[in-house]
């Protein structure tokens, strides 16, 4: 008979990535000649999509000539690209896009509040003494109000796992109810409200609960502005594969983060998680290499060209590290 063991409870609470930390996460890599656009949360480097805030946007530009010298202008919020930059467009990129130090990728940052719908971002490069010649349209799509809840399951070891996401660009209410060992026959259950808390400009809310019973389980009840959920899900076995239960609103990058995902469950753990999957990679979990453990084969982290991402407009492609090394 397996032994009982207590509920684990761990609220999850992100370490927000660093510009160091690109170790962990892939940069991007437009092609030669072509740039891309990430916007992140103001003063972090996780990807944001919510309209009517401020959003910084990192222009990466790939040269075609690894000795010429590169300008870049910027124009965001434009209707339509010309074929060549106003002054105020050149001003805009040339702040951190000139470079003659031989390096593939240049790159501007830009602050910006875009607006509901697709954001259309106009980049033009010059290389060497030439002009402004080549131009490269970047669409964004931002979200009036983004908001994803998300249940799964899983395990690790002995215990069964049940996890809740609720993240979003407003205020967040709600309660959380929890099946807890004792208190009732053979299961009691526990409620409180949702304790949100706020990286960047998105309010979130993560629960897990572990234990080695049939006590294993939890419901989640938010809104969010015109948004809401009310999702569940136990009572999770031991040895249960990893899954999205229950799913409701954008994609939720995050839940990756809330039960153990090997690799060949990621491709159905993101689809059923509002996202589009791009690429699995093999990466390394500082925090795990830190500990001196070994590799996990796990999915550690979610990325959207090269920035963490935790939610994003329904149908958006992210990359997936795996902790293989």
């Amino acid at each position: 008979m397996r032994r009982a063991l207590p509920p684990l409870v761990l609220l999850a609470t992100l370490a927000v990535a660093a510009p160091s930390g690109a170790a962990t996460s892939p940069e991007p890599r437009p092609a030669k000649g072509r740039a891309v656009v990430v916007a992140t949360a103001p003063r972090t480097s996780y990807a944001v999509f919510a309209a009517n805030k401020p959003v910084d946007l990192n222009v990466v530009y790939h040269r075609r000539s690894s000795s010429a010298a590169v300008r870049l202008a910027v124009r965001p919020g434009a209707d339509s690209c010309p074929s060549r930059p106003r002054a105020a467009d050149r001003r805009r990129g040339g702040v951190g896009g000139s470079s003659s130090s031989g390096r593939a990728y240049v790159a501007t940052a830009i602050r910006i509040r875009a607006r509901v719908g697709v954001n259309r971002v106009c980049v033009w490069a010059k290389e060497g003494s030439g002009s402004f010649r080549r131009r490269v349209v970047v669409r964004e799509t931002f979200a009036r109000n983004l908001f994803a809840a998300t249940t799964a399951q899983g395990s690790q070891g002995d215990l069964a796992i049940a996890a809740a996401t609720v993240l979003s660009s407003s205020p967040l209410s709600g309660t959380l109810t929890q099946q807890t060992l004792g208190g009732g026959s053979p299961c009691g259950v526990e409620s409180r409200p949702l304790q949100p808390y706020r990286i960047g400009v998105i309010q979130r809310a993560t629960y897990s609960v572990g234990t080695g019973s049939v006590c294993t389980g939890l419901a989640v009840q938010a809104a969010s502005g015109p948004s809401s959920a009310s999702l569940a899900v136990g009572t999770v076995p031991v040895g249960a594969p990893a899954a999205v239960v229950g799913h409701v609103g954008d994609c939720d990058a995050e839940i990756l983060k809330s039960v153990p995902v090997p690799r060949a469950a990621v491709p159905a753990f993101v689809a059923a998680a509002g996202c589009r999957l791009g690429r699995v990679l093999d990466g390394s979990d500082e925090t795990r290499r830190r500990g001196g453990r070994p590799a996990t084969g796990n999915a550690y982290l979610a990325v959207y060209r090269g920035r963490t991402v935790d939610v994003a407009p329904k149908g958006t492609r992210i990359d997936v590290l795996i902790d293989a090394r």
